[in-house]
């Protein structure tokens, strides 16, 4: 994990200083070394002292990194050879499939040599994360590109004269030294729901902005000063519909295992982020048999604590986890009613995302988990997002069949409805009732998820563009209820989404305390599950029946076939929401009013109704930061 900074210009310089700053304030992304080379009478020199920050250039690329796998001095960035340069943020897992003997411990250094020699169509081979830069000063031809998932982040400005590319926004608004507009589409989107830093369009947060969408390879040209898309990084792998359900199955469990083999590499401790659940426990049954060095590997869970300060079922079989594999549990504990905890971390968090965030999701634990790695020595955090998405975890049964019923697929719909239950256990009340519960749900009206929620909060809203955003969004995002089969469910949480929220407050999170976070469920090899027959997924009351069978069997049975858990969404109470210091915040925020008519009605209508005031409590937040303006 590192972060990056390029500034590219056919005749406009920039200041070395400057750039320098810029590049400090993504110094948590890599605190173990930095380098920054610059152009210079047409050649490449490194930045040593304090005369060249006094300097100015047309080309300038910056690296922080953080020391994962070859922590000597051999993989410092950027790379510099035959006057091309390098710069990369990631993880390239199997390297050791394309290292020569030269750079056999470093994947930094294959991937630079496999570049040199093959192009930057290599990256087809490349199983991992990435957000890289790769110049070539002799052909005046320069990449920069992201994984197929977009697990890292990667920006970049472009104007007339100058390009700006970098890991993290706040760098380019320091070189830039100009407000924050806000871009109307993406607030509209967070209005109603969840924010990622980049949306599927390539748009963020702020106008201008933009994000390489993820598996893009861009290019751009000196001499034409255009920025064009090389060639695009899929999942090309197929699977056979003809094939078995045990063929798939043992080909899942390699893959899974294989997957989480490639994520142990490292010469820095790894720390295993576990919940109780499925998705984690399977990483850490195949993680505990593929570790050779058990002091490498640490266990981290966190719990919510109640009033009686019981142990809730997520934290028990995290622990029965744990001891079944031999392992001591690191313990982080959340107060759901530290009010100054919350306002604490929701600012601190805020900064670091640069949008504003969903405070009641995994960020809490997730942001205190990796506080206490760093704590513990630790630089790497395995998780497990992603098992839903790509395995059939997160759509409700209910909704496709209520999709199904609609769209006149009724043998589809009495089919989900069989899986939904498992028939061992046969309860005739529940069956009765899921059948009239099902019912009443189909004769409804159906309103969309911001209809119900926020069509008060539009009569309040006085920019008319913004407007029309809300309401587009409204329905286009949320119009997924609609859909009627498991795989295009996952493939819009994927793609639109779920995950794109979940990978990208995740890297900033993780990023605030220099911990890189690794997703054995994104391995570019697992995406075809999404194509299997949808019964493997949804099989005798089970959400992902086929990967429950994948679980190694060093996990225990409860945990493998467990059916609900506790889970981390909502981990303060309301009163948190709505403590003094936190509606004054909402009051006081010039952004805010720039949209919002009347304040003072929004408080009496919406007082009750957490979601928006907490969603408003979040744009205040991060303007209390940055100063946001939306014109």
């Amino acid at each position: 994990m590192c972060g990056i900074l390029v500034y590219l210009s056919e005749n406009h310089k920039q200041k070395i200083s400057t750039f320098s700053e810029a590049l400090k304030l993504q110094e948590n992304r890599g605190p173990d070394d930095s380098g920054i080379y610059y152009l210079d009478n047409n050649k490449l020199v490194e930045a040593k002292n304090e005369k060249s920050s006094n300097l100015v250039s047309s080309f300038i690329v910056g690296h922080n990194r953080l020391s994962i796998i070859d922590p000597s001095k051999k993989s410092k960035q950027p790379v510099l050879e035959d006057r091309k340069i390098f710069s990369y943020n990631g993880e390239f897992y199997n390297f050791k499939d394309y290292s020569i003997p030269k750079y056999k411990n470093s994947d930094t250094l294959t991937l630079f040599h496999n570049l040199k020699h093959h192009g930057i169509k290599f990256l087809d081979n490349v199983n991992g994360m990435w957000a890289l830069f790769y110049g070539d000063l002799e052909k005046n031809d320069f990449f920069f590109a992201r994984d197929r998932y977009g697990k890292k982040p990667l920006y970049y400005y472009k104007e007339k004269s100058f390009l700006i590319i970098s890991s993290e926004i706040k760098s380019i608004f320091y070189i830039l030294n100009t407000r924050r507009i806000i871009c109307k589409s993406a607030l509209a989107f967070y209005l109603i729901g969840k924010l990622s830093p980049y949306l599927s369009d390539g748009n963020t947060f702020y106008k201008n902005v933009k994000a390489v969408k993820p598996g893009h390879i861009l290019n751009f040209n000196f001499s034409k000063n255009k920025i064009s898309l090389y060639k695009t990084i899929g999942f090309s792998q197929k699977i056979s519909k003809t094939q078995d359900y045990m063929k798939v199955r043992n080909q899942l469990f390699e893959e899974l295992n294989d997957s989480v083999k490639l994520r142990l590499t490292s010469d820095a401790t790894i720390g295993l982020q576990i919940s109780g659940g499925v998705d984690s426990s399977l990483i850490a049954g195949f993680a505990a048999q593929n570790l050779q060095d058990r002091e490498k590997l640490k266990f981290y869970t966190c719990h919510i604590l109640d009033k009686n300060n019981k142990v809730n079922p997520d934290l028990y079989h995290s622990r029965m986890l744990a001891k079944e594999l031999n392992f001591s549990l690191n313990e982080v504990s959340i107060n759901p009613n530290d009010k100054n905890l919350f306002l604490k971390i929701h600012k601190k968090i805020s900064k670091s995302c640069e949008i504003p965030i969903n405070i009641q999701l995994s960020t809490v634990p997730t942001y205190l988990i990796s506080q206490k790695m760093k704590n513990d020595g630790v630089k790497v955090a395995i998780d497990g997002v992603g098992g839903d998405e790509i395995l059939g975890g997160y759509p409700k049964f209910d909704k496709l069949i209520i999709a199904n019923l609609r769209s006149k697929k009724y043998l589809n719909a009495a089919k989900l409805f069989i899986n939904k239950r498992s028939f061992e256990n046969l309860n005739l009340n529940k069956t009765l009732f899921s059948i009239l519960r099902l019912s009443k749900e189909f004769f409804k009206n159906s309103m969309s998820v911001f209809e119900v929620v926020c069509r008060d909060f539009l009569n309040l809203v006085v920019d008319k563009e913004l407007k029309n955003n809300l309401i587009l969004f409204s329905t286009k995002y949320f119009f997924r209820d609609g859909l009627d089969n498991q795989k295009d469910r996952q493939l819009f949480e994927i793609h639109k989404y779920n995950l794109p929220f979940y990978l990208g407050i995740a890297d900033s999170v993780n990023m605030i305390n220099s911990i890189e976070n690794r997703s054995p469920f994104l391995d570019y090899r697992l995406f075809k599950y999404i194509f299997i027959n949808e019964n493997y997924k949804i099989k005798r009351g089970f959400n992902k029946y086929i990967l429950r069978d994948c679980v190694p069997s060093n996990v225990p049975d409860s945990i493998k076939w467990r059916r609900q858990k506790f889970g981390m969404t909502n981990v303060f109470s309301n009163d948190n929401f709505f403590t003094k210091e936190s509606l004054e915040m909402i009051m006081d925020s010039n952004f805010i009013n720039s949209f919002i008519k009347d304040k003072d009605l929004l408080m009496k209508e919406f007082s009750s109704k957490s979601n928006i005031i907490l969603q408003l409590l979040s744009l205040a937040v991060l303007d209390d930061h940055y100063d946001l303006y939306l014109n």
